[in-house]
């Protein structure tokens, strides 16, 4: 898997944005790691990152990228999952971004489900679990169920937002927990449409709770977040919902 940005670039870019913004911390950044490709060298990479790229905020895992002749994973695979996590942790680096949303060229959407991010945030509370994209475009493979990002919260629909919603339920997680959902690319797919917007950031809301629900703009993509910030800030939910 080829990054847009190698790890050892981002960290020189925010050194350099640090470096204008008087010396501060304005940008973190975190590091991607590829477990199903060469599980030994992702794991020195690890290593080699912490010693040597200065405070990285975390890493930033694909779990439905699959190598040439390979398949996706999960995080909750004791094979190539939970070395990552358990290496993490070791090195004292213990949040995990991963994309459970839009399966991109060469991902395989089985592995875009969420439900492993519940099992490992369970069984690492000492770590954090953010779940870039909220599900976004996560289509069950089993039931063909989508649930989209703005359908009204159905226990029985394991798809879009409500897929991450089960994940936290499932495993008896509720508000303030260290499972987190990011909205990346999924408020500005909804935030034209009042109602999908409602449900989509009621539901977060009411099970993950307002700490545990991070804004994302994927400003790299579409621009300016500053509509995204602005319709944020104007969303009202209606009594009815």
């Amino acid at each position: 898997m080829r990054n847009i940005i190698e790890n050892d670039v981002m960290a020189q870019e925010r050194d350099q944005i640090n470096a204008a913004a008087n010396h501060t911390q304005r940008m973190i950044n975190h590091c991607n790691i590829v477990p199903n490709s060469n599980l030994p060298w992702q794991l020195d990479e690890m290593q080699n990152i912490a010693e040597n790229f200065g405070v990285v905020g975390g890493w930033k895992l694909y779990t439905g990228w699959r190598p040439a002749g390979g398949q996706g994973w999960f995080m909750d695979d004791p094979d190539v999952g939970i070395p990552v996590i358990e290496k993490g942790i070791e090195l004292g680096v213990t949040t995990f971004c991963v994309h459970k949303g839009p399966p991109l060229i060469g991902f395989d959407n089985v592995f875009n489900d969420a439900r492993d991010m519940g099992v490992v945030a369970k069984a690492y509370p000492s770590a954090n679990f953010v779940v870039y994209h909220s599900g976004l475009g996560f289509v069950n493979p089993v039931t063909g169920a989508r649930g989209g990002v703005g359908s009204p919260y159905d226990p029985m629909l394991d798809a879009g937002t409500d897929n991450v919603i089960n994940a936290l339920e499932d495993n008896g997680l509720g508000k303030g927990s260290n499972l987190y959902a990011e909205l990346g690319s999924t408020w500005a797919s909804v935030m034209s449409n009042a109602v999908a917007a409602q449900h989509l950031i009621g539901k977060l809301l009411k099970h993950f709770g307002d700490d545990n629900v991070l804004f994302g703009s994927e400003c790299i993509w579409f621009v300016s977040p500053q509509p995204q910030i602005e319709a944020l800030l104007a969303l009202e939910i209606s009594t009815e919902f």
